[in-house]
């Protein structure tokens, strides 16, 4: 619920087009209503991060990779909102888009890229370990992987390419990335974690 604030963008802050940019653009410091979206990334983070600590332990083998992935994701997360949100929003002013021209210098780029990489990387762990103990549930985790990673390389390439739609297929990554969260949550509540993780 936290992770999908961007849901609420069109009202709050109808400025920015949801279709040709990317939900960042909402938690941008000189935007409206902007302090809700980082909060509600940051939010995510913090219990994101401290659930894989918690279970990161006593996991072993793809488990432990889950989690610790799951702690990139809830750290980078973190990063993101409180330290390195983007301070303007491109589509709405020229300065602001010449400003953040340079992705690979942009401190919102590295860690967006690393929650994006971590959650990914979640989620294919978790379907991994699951895959001989539980296969029917491994199975979503992999057809959800799947689909999370090819929005995930369509919205890379929408960015580079500076799309008209590349809005739209980052929500679809954003989606993708809340309904991990709801697996792993759920696979964890199942006993992927606690000492479960130790076979």
């Amino acid at each position: 619920v936290c992770y999908s604030t961007w849901v609420l963008g069109p009202a709050l802050n109808p400025a920015i087009d949801a279709s040709a940019t990317v939900a960042s653009e909402l938690a941008a410091t000189d935007q409206p209503w902007s302090w809700l979206f980082r909060v509600g990334d940051a939010v995510t983070g913090v219990l994101a991060l401290a659930a894989a600590v918690a279970l990161v332990r006593p996991a072993r083998g793809w488990a432990r990779v889950a989690w610790v992935a799951a702690a990139v994701f809830g750290l980078s997360t973190v990063l993101d909102a409180a330290a390195a949100p983007l301070s303007c929003a491109p589509s709405l002013d020229a300065g602001c888009a010449s400003l953040v021209a340079d992705e690979f210098v942009e401190p919102h780029s590295w860690t967006s890229s690393f929650a994006v990489a971590g959650a990914m990387a979640s989620l294919v762990a978790l379907a991994l370990w699951l895959w001989r103990r539980r296969p029917g549930v491994a199975l979503v985790g992999f057809v959800l992987a799947g689909l999370a990673i090819a929005v995930s390389l369509v919205t890379l390439a929408q960015i580079l390419a500076e799309s008209d739609t590349e809005g739209i297929w980052q929500r679809g990554q954003l989606a993708g990335i809340s309904a991990w969260l709801v697996y792993a949550a759920a696979v964890a509540e199942r006993g992927v974690g606690a000492g479960s993780t130790r076979e």
